[in-house]
């Protein structure tokens, strides 16, 4: 339900656009002027009548091409959410994913038959057959994620630092451990987390002397051991940095 809102707001959007523009564009230069104006929208010069249609007609334009059932536009959401009423998630976009490769393959066809169409059309193809194909592999990623915990990824072997290790101490530890983040404690309590880039950038400009601290980040997601990764992800996903602490209650 949460996806089917967010796919038809996009193209909602550009309805509401084409309606309040038509609406302005009516009282302002007048129906009829509007309506002689669409007719030669493509053979005269720019004004005012002109300009109004225009930005009706793409935003009206806008709003059908993101409704076409293709992923990863939003009519293709829109359609995964209504199949995931009935099927399992990656099921639903496989079949979603099919049908945009259908839909891709009838761009390419409408282009090659049919003369005058935009030579963008080939590429917008390409755009939905492999941008499909990915939103099937994240599907696949998604379902595993939502099968592990987070307490059976975490590795108790995990380099630490406290806020008083000197950035010349955490390179060395740098070179030992191919970690992205490293949590940073003090007397056994969880303060914060430091970045590998970080600190190579601190050590560059201040010197092995210098501590982690200068770059401590403070605002680090939590989950529950018993949280999926599939949580944990998205708690990263919005945080500050791309991390998470598994912390027991």
């Amino acid at each position: 339900t949460q996806e089917l809102l967010i796919a038809i707001a996009g193209p909602a959007v550009n309805v509401v656009l084409a309606a309040l523009f038509a609406g302005i564009g009516i009282a302002v230069e007048g129906w009829d002027a509007l309506v002689a104006a669409s007719q030669t929208i493509m053979r005269e010069p720019p004004r005012a009548e002109l300009i109004w249609i225009m930005l009706v007609s793409a935003n009206a334009w806008l709003a059908v091409f993101n409704m076409l059932p293709a992923l990863p536009m939003d009519g293709g959401r829109v359609l995964r959410a209504f199949l995931s009423y009935v099927f399992a998630p990656e099921r639903a976009t496989r079949i979603a994913a099919v049908v945009a490769r259908v839909v891709a393959v009838g761009f390419v066809a409408l282009w090659l038959f049919v003369p005058n169409l935009s030579p963008m059309l080939p590429f917008i193809a390409l755009v939905v057959f492999f941008g499909s194909g990915a939103e099937v592999r994240e599907a696949k990623v998604n379902r595993v994620l939502a099968l592990i915990r987070a307490t059976d990824v975490v590795t108790p072997y995990a380099p630490r630092f406290e806020p008083g290790t000197t950035l010349g101490e955490a390179v060395q530890v740098l070179m030992m451990s191919p970690l992205p983040v490293f949590a940073v404690e003090q007397a056994g309590r969880l303060v914060g987390v430091v970045r590998r880039e970080d600190l190579l950038e601190a050590a560059r400009a201040k010197g092995s002397w210098g501590f982690v601290s200068s770059v401590l980040i403070r605002e680090v997601p939590t989950v529950d051991p018993f949280e999926t990764l599939d949580d944990a992800r998205s708690k990263m996903q919005r945080g500050v940095v791309r991390a998470a602490a598994v912390m027991r209650s």
